[in-house]
């Protein structure tokens, strides 16, 4: 699914595992939801995105949202936390 320190990278930054979480739960959110709820700089969501470029899409209307891999990286987040 994902290369191991791609994975390890995401899933030690609690900011980036709470971007999954939050994008799955609501579907999708634009930029500023997204830095709102989280609390962070711009440039700081930003490299965040970044990081998730492989899960995280952007929809016509600029909305972020999980792409399939994406959905998958959310259960398996998921399935650790169990």
């Amino acid at each position: 699914m994902v290369k191991s320190k791609l994975l390890y990278e995401i899933l030690s930054n609690p900011i980036r595992i709470k971007i999954i979480e939050l994008l799955f739960e609501n579907g999708s959110l634009s930029f500023t939801e997204l830095k709102n709820e989280l609390k962070i700089s711009t440039g700081s969501l930003y490299y965040h995105l970044s990081v998730l470029s492989e899960f995280v899409e952007q929809d016509p209307k600029r909305k972020y949202f999980l792409n399939e891999e994406g959905k998958k990286l959310y259960k398996f987040i998921k399935e650790q936390k169990k």
